[in-house]
């Protein structure tokens, strides 16, 4: 821990008050539960975005525990707390010091030290801060996201120095990957920028051990003996054999991001065809509901046609045996609007018949023209009338939807 550590239950509640959190709650029981942990304290700093937007946030920052080849070492991280928090997962960096670089191509930390897993990105309300930080702590023991740098080989492998002298270990094997899909990756800016880190502040060494994982040296040392000369040769294909380790994980990752993006793409060609079934299925089914309609309707005229058909029939009977009913007994009209519709249209059809008797009468003189012109003004007034009664009545039927 660094200086004096003050309880982090004492700072948790001034540093929330900094900060509009919509569930203070929340954030300060999560970080209860790491109490224990005396390698983390909160503080408040600026979180910049690639868009170049800046918030202030709490953090947790300090170390975390990793064991790797069964000792226990350190690794510095920084876990911010976004406003809406839990609802948004937490943003994590591994936050090397000057003395340490980033592991390239790590399976869940990327060359800026953002750190993505699959805790995080199925991050839900029921997740909490300390599995996750017990899930990066099993995962950065399976393959640690740091090294420190060496300055004899320009810092291309890790070196540990003990009091029993130089110790070589083989570096962290390669993983096959099944990458989880990067988040934007944000960059820190410390609201003091020239604060000077110590090692110790992030990898502090336990009793009796290092304070990184150690790696092989870029200058293996010289043979003296028989034992020496087989074990350069041993370190040689060891060296060997990671290397083509690494060309096949590079090839295989290279593969699977061009299956990625092919996938990608007809995955979109895909949503459009859904999207265009989807709109097509909407217009058939609204087709269906005019055609169920326009069923109905044409299945209710014809049960009028079959009405209207056997009382034709029945006339036609009566007809044949003689009976002398008056044809207007013959249609019975369902409502007063039919019953008033039709006197309309036969007085209508009346007038017209007559007009066409009193033109041949004036063509054959048997009427003078004042006693045609006379009739003709009445008739014509009186036709005028049933005609524009003829159409309010179909209008009105209309409306109604009677036909």
């Amino acid at each position: 821990p660094r200086g004096d550590h003050i309880a982090m239950a004492d700072q948790l509640p001034g540093l929330l008050d900094q900060v509009q959190y919509s569930n203070k709650s929340r954030v300060l029981d999560d970080c209860l539960q790491l109490s224990e942990m005396k390698s983390l304290s909160p503080k408040i700093d600026m979180l910049v975005k690639n868009d170049g937007s800046e918030n202030q946030l709490m953090c947790l920052d300090g170390t975390i525990p990793m064991y790797y080849n069964q000792k226990k070492y350190n690794c510095p991280v920084r876990i911010w707390f976004c406003l809406d928090y839990p609802k948004s997962p937490p943003i994590c960096y591994v936050t090397p010091t000057r003395d340490m670089g980033i592991k390239p191509r790590h399976v869940h930390v990327d060359s800026a030290g953002f750190i993505y897993h699959q805790y995080l990105t199925q991050w839900n309300d029921s997740s909490s801060l300390k599995e996750l930080v017990a899930t990066l702590t099993n995962v950065f023991s399976r393959e640690p996201p740091v090294y420190a740098k060496s300055s004899s080989s320009a810092g291309a492998r890790l070196t540990s120095s003990s009091s029993n002298g130089l110790q070589a270990q083989p570096p962290a094997r390669p993983v096959p990957s099944n990458p989880q899909v990067k988040p934007p990756v944000e960059h820190l800016v410390s609201s003091q920028p020239n604060e000077r880190r110590h090692e110790d502040s992030y990898f502090a060494q336990m009793p009796g051990h290092s304070s990184m994982p150690p790696a092989v040296s870029s200058e293996p040392s010289r043979p003296h003996n028989d034992e020496h000369v087989s074990g350069n040769r041993n370190s040689t294909e060891e060296e060997s054999r990671l290397t083509l380790v690494a060309m096949t994980f590079s090839k295989i990752e290279d593969k699977y991001d061009r299956f990625r993006r092919e996938n990608d793409s007809e995955f979109d060609a895909y949503q459009l065809k859904q999207k265009d079934m989807d709109i097509t299925y909407q217009k058939l089914h609204d087709y269906k509901i005019r055609l169920a309609q326009e069923r109905d309707r044409l299945l209710k005229m014809l049960e009028e046609m079959d009405v209207a058909e056997k009382a034709i029939d029945r006339v036609q009977e009566d007809l044949q045996t003689g009976s002398q009913e008056p044809v207007e007994n013959t249609l019975k009209c369902h409502d007063a609007m039919a019953d008033q519709l039709l006197q309309a249209v036969c007085h209508d059809k009346a007038i017209e018949d007559t007009l066409y008797e009193l033109d041949k009468a004036l063509d054959d003189s048997k009427i003078d023209t004042h006693a045609y012109l006379k009739i003709v003004h009445k008739l014509s007034r009186e036709q005028f009338f049933q005609k524009e009664l003829i159409n309010k009545i179909l209008a009105r039927r209309k409306q109604l939807g009677v036909y």
